[in-house]
């Protein structure tokens, strides 16, 4: 019952143009890695039709194990005859070990550059994605000056707000798209830089073109951050700290996630705060130039192919097509 309700729902994934556009750009950017299988539906459905209860069963006990496990109480009681009773129900879980072999994300330079459209007739917009791989390992937290930075600058420059570079001259000046952002995920094994917008398919090459554009004035200088915009974001992000952490098991979460999955130390929120706010104008501006590339964008684009297609091709661009079904 349960693999016909996941297959249908995957079937159904396969005929949004949102999910499409996810599992063409994680497919090429992240290979075979396995921080692309989540959004590859293919892949999926076939997984889904090898699960067996036997398979499922062997999973369990090769993977669920208590050296693998966090368990967090937290509300009122005694916290000896909690410990008592975790003792009881969890003391003979056997432990046993896990071999894993953790591989990072191998960059594929062959898709800088490279202009992807998947064709779905019965679309009516333009779907875009456009990125390239993102991996600082010093972003893990050994320079948290630097992320804060960052984080800070692409905010200011494609964060979503009306204010935002992207947002000002995709939405307000030319009137294109509704909504437009910027954004990124560094992990242990690797990340991405995205940015994802829809527009009229007689729109899109122009899209692509400006983003790149705006992005590469921004880390040549011939655009600058100033400190007011910095200030901005700075107030912004902490006008909504306390907000996330209004609920206690909020903070839980959060203390379990940095201390126990990311080994960080107890304090590590409060220093990241303390960091945040240090960051200035100039430092956004370095750190935009050191992580921005708009040479490398690898763009996928979901819709019609006649409409697609033309404009690309005029200004010289090569594209590859996917054709998909209705």
């Amino acid at each position: 019952r349960k693999k016909s309700e996941w297959e249908k729902g995957l079937r159904h994934a396969k005929t949004r143009e949102n999910n499409l556009l996810n599992m063409y750009f994680y497919k090429n950017l992240m290979g075979d890695h396995p921080y692309s299988f989540n959004h590859d539906l293919d892949l999926r459905l076939v997984a889904l039709e090898r699960i067996t209860p036997q398979s499922l069963t062997e999973y369990y006990n090769r993977a669920i194990l208590p050296n693998h496990t966090i368990l967090f109480v937290y509300g009122d009681f005694d916290t000896d005859r909690m410990e008592e009773l975790i003792k009881r129900y969890f003391g003979d879980w056997e432990k046993k070990e896990i071999k894993v072999k953790p591989a990072k994300v191998k960059e594929n330079k062959e898709i800088y550059g490279r202009v992807l459209i998947v064709d779905k007739p019965d679309a009516t917009q333009a779907k875009i994605k456009m990125g390239y791989p993102f991996y600082d390992e010093r972003f893990l937290d050994r320079n948290l000056e630097e992320r804060a930075s960052f984080e800070i600058a692409n905010l200011i420059f494609g964060g979503g707000d009306f204010e935002s570079y992207l947002m000002d001259e995709i939405r307000s000046e030319k009137g294109y798209a509704y909504d437009i952002s910027a954004d990124f995920f560094n992990r242990p094994l690797g990340g991405a830089y995205f940015i994802t917008t829809s527009v009229k398919p007689e729109r899109a090459f122009d899209t692509v073109a400006t983003i790149k554009r705006i992005m590469s004035d921004v880390k040549t200088g011939r655009k600058r951050f100033s400190e007011e915009e910095v200030f901005k974001v700075i107030n912004q992000r902490n006008a909504f700290f306390p907000e996330a952490f209004r609920h206690r098991d909020s903070v839980i979460r959060n203390l379990i996630a940095n201390v126990e999955l990311k080994k960080r130390d107890p304090d590590y929120l409060n220093h990241y705060i303390r960091i945040y706010n240090r960051v200035t104008a100039a430092k956004t501006q370095k750190a935009f130039a050191k992580h921005a590339f708009p040479e490398k964008f690898f763009t996928v684009i979901v819709g019609k192919k006649e409409a697609l297609l033309p404009q690309f091709l005029e200004a010289g661009i090569e594209v590859k097509v996917i054709e998909v079904a209705n």
